[in-house]
C-alpha cells in the first residue's frame, strides 16, 4: 500500500477559516496556537454518515434514490461519478428520456458529477448531495438532478473551471459553495461572458453525432483540478468542420477560443461563501484496513497476512494506539480513546456500520475525533480550512514536517477476539505504525489506509522495504522511501488497483469531517 493524508478546516481564535486564501502571516500565528485546540475527544460511536448495526429484527436502511431528466437523449448511458472521478454507479435514460440510481444505504454522497454519453455525445451536471440513511428510516430520500442539457453542462464547466483557477479541488469543497454556484451561474447565462461560453456548448452539442462513438466532443477526465487539458475535445473539432465560435463563419480547429471563453465565463463571478466550517479544535481522524488475501507491500510483494498473528476461527480486526512521545499534544484521554496500546480493546467495522463503506468487503474501518489545530491542515480547500501551501509560503514537499503542533501517533492492528493478548492476534511483534495527523489532501478527514501485516510503509522500526526500493529499516516523520513527495508517516495516495503504483486518496463515503455553522 502506498501512503495516506488528511484533510482539514480550521479556524483561528475560535472562527471558521472561510476567505479563499489566507495571508502568510496568519501561518506563523497558528503555528504556535496549541492552547485550546480540542482535548475533549470522545470515540465515535456514531456521526454523520454513519450509523450503527439495527438490533435485530430492526429495519435495515432504506436505499437512496437519484433521478433525473436527459433532455432529447433517449437510451444514453448515464454514469454517477464521485469527486475523484471514479464510478459510483451506471444506468441508462429511457425511451421518455428519464433515468434514476439506486445508491447504497447508510452512505453520504457528496459533490458527485452526472456524466450522459450517446455517441459523441457528452452532457454534464452536478448532482445534490444525499445524506446517510439510517435503519429504521421509514422512507428512501429521493434526490432530484434536474434535466440534463446545454445548460447543466455549462454551469458545470464553468464552476469547474472556476474552482480551477482558485486551486481548489471538488473533494475539498463544500456541496452547498458548489450548488451555490452553479445555481449562479445559470442565473448569469444571459450575461455576455457566460452567453458566450453557453452558445459553444449549444453549438458542439448539436455537431455531435449520437451514433458514432468513435470521438467524444468533450474531455470528462479535464476535471481534474490539476489538469491542464482542454474540456473540448480537440481530436472532435479535427474531424469535424465546425465553426463553434460563430465569429466569421470560418472553420474551428483549435480549443482556444473555447478555452478563453470559458475562462471569461468563470472570472465573471465569484464563488459562494461556505455556510458550514470544519471544527476548529478536532479533526476525525479516519483508520482503515485490508485484510483480503493478495495486498501488495512497499517491495512489490504479496503480504503474508498470517506470518505473525494466526487465523483462529471467529477472529476479528481491533486496532491499538496512543500518542506517540514525540507528539506536539499530549493528552491521557487520547491514549484511553485509541486504546493505550492494549491488544484487541477497541474494535473495527467490516459491516457497513460506524464509518464502514462496504459491509464483508474485507475492509475494516474505525473513526475517532482527536486534538486538532489549524496549522495541521495544509492541504488546499474550498476556503473553509487552511489556505494551500503554495498560498502560504511552505515547501510542498516537506510541509514544514517537524515543526507543527500536530497530534502524532503510534498504532497498530490485530487479528483475534475480545480481550486476546498480543501473541498470534498482533500483525507484527514490537514496533509501531506512525502517523502525524496533518490534512495533507484538504478533503476534512485524515484517513489512514493501511494493509494488515504490511511492514513496509510506516512502521518505525524493522521496517522491512528494501534499499532498492528506499528503505533504511526505520521511518521517520519525514521518510519519504519511494520519493512521491508523501511522507510515510501521512495520510497520502494509495494503490488500489494492485500494481503498485499510487493512484488516488483513501476514500470514506460513510464518513463526514466534523462541521459546525460559521460564525457570521
Amino acid at each position: 500500500m502506498v501512503k495516506n493524508q488528511r484533510k482539514g478546516a480550521k479556524t483561528r481564535n475560535g472562527k471558521c477559516r472561510v476567505a479563499l486564501s489566507l495571508r502568510r502571516g496568519l501561518l506563523a500565528s497558528n503555528l504556535f496556537a496549541i492552547s485550546g485546540c480540542g482535548l475533549d475527544v470522545t470515540l465515535m460511536s456514531a456521526f454523520s454518515g454513519a450509523a450503527h448495526a439495527p438490533p435485530p429484527g430492526a429495519a435495515e436502511a432504506p436505499q437512496p434514490l437519484m433521478q433525473g431528466t436527459v433532455t432529447g437523449v433517449p437510451s444514453a448511458k448515464v454514469s454517477l461519478v464521485d469527486s475523484t472521478g471514479a464510478s459510483v454507479a451506471d444506468t441508462t435514460s429511457t425511451a421518455s428520456e428519464t433515468f434514476s440510481f439506486t445508491l447504497r444505504a447508510q452512505t453520504a454522497y457528496r459533490n458527485l458529477r452526472t456524466v450522459v454519453t450517446k455517441g459523441q455525445l457528452v452532457l454534464i451536471a452536478f448532482a445534490p448531495t444525499v445524506s446517510a440513511t439510517t435503519p429504521g428510516q421509514s422512507t428512501p430520500p429521493i434526490a432530484s438532478i434536474g434535466a440534463i442539457d446545454d445548460l447543466s453542462t455549462m454551469a458545470a464547466f464553468v464552476v469547474s473551471e472556476k474552482l480551477r483557477q482558485s486551486g481548489l479541488t471538488l473533494t475539498a469543497v463544500q456541496p452547498s459553495v458548489v450548488s451555490q454556484a452553479v445555481a449562479l451561474v445559470k442565473s448569469m447565462a444571459t450575461t455576455e461572458s457566460v452567453l458566450t461560453f453557453w452558445r459553444m456548448i449549444v453549438d458542439l452539442k448539436a455537431a455531435a453525432d449520437t451514433t458514432k462513438s468513435d470521438v467524444p466532443i468533450f474531455n470528462v477526465g479535464a476535471f481534474s483540478s490539476t489538469s491542464t487539458t482542454s474540456f473540448l475535445n480537440r481530436t472532435f473539432l479535427t474531424s469535424r468542420d465546425l465553426d463553434y465560435t460563430r465569429d466569421d463563419g470560418g472553420i474551428d480547429k483549435s480549443t482556444d477560443a473555447f478555452d478563453l471563453a470559458l475562462a471569461n465565463a468563470a472570472r465573471a463571478f465569484t464563488l459562494p461563501a461556505p455556510t458550514v466550517c470544519l471544527d476548529p479544535n478536532k479533526a476525525r481522524l479516519v483508520f482503515t484496513v485490508n485484510m483480503n488475501a493478495g495486498q501488495k507491500d512497499g517491495n512489490c510483494d504479496t503480504i503474508n497476512r498470517f506470518l505473525w498473528a494466526q487465523d483462529s476461527a471467529g477472529s476479528t480486526m481491533w486496532f491499538t494506539g496512543s500518542v506517540h512521545e514525540e507528539s506536539h499534544i499530549q493528552d491521557p484521554a487520547v491514549n484511553e480513546l485509541l486504546g493505550n496500546f492494549k491488544p484487541n480493546i477497541v474494535p473495527m467495522y467490516d459491516d457497513g456500520t460506524h464509518g464502514d463503506a462496504v459491509p464483508g468487503d474485507g475492509v475494516w474501518t474505525v473513526s475517532f475525533d482527536v486534538p486538532w489545530t489549524t496549522a495541521c491542515g495544509l492541504g488546499t480547500d474550498g476556503g473553509v480550512r487552511f489556505a494551500g501551501a503554495s498560498d502560504a509560503g511552505i515547501s510542498t514537499t516537506g510541509l514544514d514536517a517537524g515543526t507543527l503542533p500536530c497530534l502524532r501517533v503510534g498504532y497498530k492492528y490485530t487479528w483475534g477476539k475480545a480481550g486476546a493478548g498480543w501473541t498470534g492476534t498482533e500483525e507484527f511483534p514490537g514496533n509501531r505504525h506512525i502517523l502525524e495527523v496533518v490534512d495533507v489532501n484538504g478533503d476534512g478527514i485524515v484517513h489512514r489506509a493501511d494493509s494488515f501485516a504490511d511492514e513496509t510503509t510506516n512502521k518505525d522500526k524493522a521496517n522491512a522495504r528494501r534499499p532498492a526500493k528506499g528503505g533504511t529499516g526505520t521511518v521517520t516523520w519525514t521518510t519519504d522511501a519511494d520519493g512521491d513527495g508523501f511522507f510515510e508517516a501521512r495520510e497520502s495516495p494509495i494503490d488500489s488497483d494492485g500494481d503498485c503504483q499510487p493512484n488516488g486518496w483513501p476514500t470514506a463515503p460513510a464518513v463526514e469531517p466534523i462541521s459546525l455553522t460559521c460564525p457570521t
